[in-house]
């Protein structure tokens, strides 16, 4: 938007869009709709993600190592891997699935996602120009389940 005069007639539109649309659907057609024209993109966190949940089932350290903030307890991460066919179709099932970025810091250098398969949101945070996976909520999980 250029102004404020451009976001006023945006909502507006948006509005009247939203008007003419729930004449014609029910709220499920209406929930669809939005659903199939949110923007999906995936920006760079959401593919330093995917690369870290890739790497995760993999086991391989060196890339976790590198897509993770420092923690004393990463070790966790590339122990106990998957077999590698059973990774690979996890990680197939994971491609398709939707993350979804439900916050953003005002300065842009925080994210927080939701992805299939994770009881929590994931934070991504921008340090020195790359983005990084915050692993310590998935470190915690699994330092709980390996001491149950």
């Amino acid at each position: 938007m250029k102004n404020d005069e451009d976001g006023i007639s945006n909502i507006k539109e948006t509005i009247l869009e939203f008007l003419e649309l729930s004449n014609r659907m029910n709220v499920e057609e209406l929930f669809q709709f939005a659903i199939d024209n949110a923007n999906t993109s995936e920006g760079e966190p959401e593919k330093v993600f995917r690369k870290f949940e890739n790497a995760l089932l993999l086991g391989n350290k060196k890339i976790i190592q590198s897509l993770i903030l420092d923690n004393d307890n990463a070790d966790l991460l590339w122990k106990g891997k998957y077999p590698d066919s059973v990774a690979e179709q996890l990680n197939e099932i994971s491609e398709n699935q939707p993350i979804k970025r439900i916050k953003e810091s005002e300065n842009g250098k925080s994210v927080e996602i939701i992805a299939t398969g994770f009881p929590f949101t994931i934070e991504l945070i921008l340090k020195n120009n790359e983005w990084k996976v915050n692993a310590d909520k998935i470190i915690k999980l699994r330092t709980e389940n390996n001491c149950a």
